[in-house]
């Protein structure tokens, strides 16, 4: 893998690892609209990401929130039956690309 050194090599690392981590769930614009997203949301070292399950209240229909254990969370809500199946995909797209961050010693 090439040195991701921008947020564009970011998003082009992500998109693609999407894709791998969660092949179906996404189409290939999803694929680059959630990157893109990700990208500019996205800050190197800390806890590994994890999922969660939130919901608001007890009439709420509930969410599946990639997290670090902070204040910072992407929120899954819009396939109810799929919503598992795409957090845990960012979640390890996101802890892929820490991992390589990591290797390379650079930040985003």
């Amino acid at each position: 893998m090439s040195p991701i050194r921008t947020k564009i090599e970011a998003e082009d690392w992500l998109a693609r690892r999407l894709a791998q981590e969660g092949p179906g769930l996404w189409t290939d614009r999803e694929h680059e609209e959630l990157a893109v997203k990700l990208a500019q949301d996205y800050r190197p070292q800390g806890p590994e990401w994890r999922v969660k399950q939130w919901t608001q209240g007890p009439e709420e229909s509930s969410v599946h929130v990639v997290t670090r254990g902070g204040s910072f969370g992407i929120h899954t809500s819009d396939d109810r039956e799929k919503g598992r199946e795409k957090a845990d995909a960012i979640m390890r797209a996101l802890n892929a690309l820490d991992a390589e961050m990591r290797n390379q010693g650079q930040s985003v």
